[in-house]
């Protein structure tokens, strides 16, 4: 090799060598210095199974809070973070499908999912879960709650036989069942249960019924409760002392918490 070609080879090795040396430091920074960086909150140990592929002795969930719009306070960012010591060595950054306000939640993490409850003042504390998979977290659809069905009931059974005031589907079946005094409870049944509700309210006016009157009758117990719309369609004659019994037609409403359940075109009586 002549003289011009070791040197350019020297030239060459000291530009490699000079690149080499002007690589970006890694500087370490401390869990504090991140989340302070970041105006984030720090939520504490993140124990998720499968371990989330992070360097470190623990992984830390954290949320950033560092707003670029002042009018926006919600993130759907979520950062494991991996931990050394106090230092930061790993990170990895995460999308919510939900945004959240960091300072309003709770988060804990635990197996297979990490769970944020928000905690916005004057309303119920409100519970999302996402399922970790090893390398994403997916919300868990929530789960329906089951329908709402009023069931029939069974006479000599579910009630005694004798004079009543009575809700009957199309098919003659009881759907609900009181006694004759205004203020008596109602039995239904619902959820493979019978279930006796006090009366709360009516709206029927004092005298003799009318056909075409229309009136109201609430009952409730807890969470339930039952509303009766009921328009008067036959009353007995004045003069027919045999008759003993009023219809009605009859819309019915059955709420059990969140859940409702409406039925309408339903016969109704009173009588013997």
């Amino acid at each position: 090799m002549n003289r011009t070609a070791v040197s350019a080879h020297i030239r060459l090795l000291t530009f490699v060598f000079a690149l080499i040396g002007a690589a970006t430091p890694i500087h370490a920074t401390t869990l504090d210095e991140l989340v302070a960086k970041e105006e984030g909150v720090q939520f504490g140990a993140c124990d998720l199974t499968p371990r989330p592929s992070l360097q470190g002795d623990r992984v830390v969930a954290v949320i950033p809070a560092r707003f670029d719009d002042p009018v926006v306070w919600v993130t759907k960012d979520f950062w494991l973070i991996g931990v050394r010591g106090e230092e930061v060595v790993d990170r990895i950054e995460l999308k919510l499908s939900t945004a959240f306000s960091p300072r309003e939640v709770n988060l804990d993490c635990a197996s297979d999912r990490v769970t944020v409850t928000e905690l916005s003042r004057g309303t119920k504390p409100k519970r999302h879960v996402f399922l970790w998979d090893g390398g994403q977290l997916t919300a868990l659809a929530a789960k329906k709650p089951k329908p709402l069905r009023l069931e029939t009931l069974e006479q000599n059974k579910d009630f005694e036989s004798g004079c009543a005031c009575n809700v009957l589907d199309a098919k003659g079946r009881f759907l609900a069942v009181s006694a004759l005094e205004e203020t008596a409870p109602v039995i239904v049944r619902f959820d493979g249960k019978k279930r006796q509700l006090p009366w709360v309210s009516s709206s029927r006016k004092a005298g003799p019924a009318k056909k075409g009157d229309k009136f109201n009758k609430m009952y409730a117990d807890g969470s339930t409760k039952l509303t009766l719309g009921l328009v008067t369609t036959f009353v007995c004659g004045p003069s027919d002392e045999s008759c003993e019994v009023t219809r009605y037609a009859v819309d019915l409403v059955l709420e059990d918490g969140a859940r409702k359940a409406r039925i309408a075109s339903l016969k109704g009586d009173c009588g013997c």
